[in-house]
């Protein structure tokens, strides 16, 4: 915005290392945000991550300690199938039932793959939600795109799937 200045107040800036403050001022570019649109993947709901064969996809394992990456790469899959002429946009994160992350991370990236749709056929992959996120989903108008309820500890191939940054 054409003349906004950011303002932190004397006694956050105080409490910062000096030049710091500078870091909360008003930015003239925004960073840029990549959508990975995958093929022939491999959702793994227990650590929301996807997999290619056996490989994870480093760009989707957010939140996923050590040694819960080690036990995704070594225990059995079994995948269930889903529609292969669907394209699914994973909407959600491990703290999908956090508030911060639901409005910060999840619906950006939900609203971001529906809206800037490269496939026709396409439908939200995402746990089961409280009401107050399917609210959310209402207000932006996405509370009618198709739905793929994943559930914890499960696997599911997916022919065509997108993960956004903003995840």
């Amino acid at each position: 915005l054409e003349g906004c200045e950011v303002s932190l107040g004397d006694s956050f800036a105080r409490l910062m290392p000096p030049g710091d403050v500078d870091n909360f001022g008003r930015r003239e570019v925004a960073e840029p945000v990549r959508t990975y649109r995958l093929r022939d993947v491999m959702l793994d709901t227990s650590i929301m991550a996807f997999f290619r064969g056996r490989l994870p996809i480093p760009e989707t394992l957010y939140m996923v300690p050590d040694d819960q990456y080690a036990h995704a790469l070594v225990k059995p899959l079994y995948p269930a199938p889903t529609d292969p002429e669907r394209h699914y946009v994973l909407g959600s994160t491990r703290a999908v039932r956090n508030y911060y992350h639901w409005m910060v991370q999840a619906l950006p990236a939900i609203d971001w793959g529906v809206r800037n749709r490269q496939q026709p056929n396409v439908s939200l992959a995402l746990p089961p939600l409280q009401p107050w996120q399917e609210e959310t989903l209402a207000l932006l108008g996405h509370a009618g795109v198709p739905r793929l309820t994943v559930q914890a500890n499960t696997h599911y191939a997916m022919a065509s799937a997108e993960f956004s940054e903003f995840l």
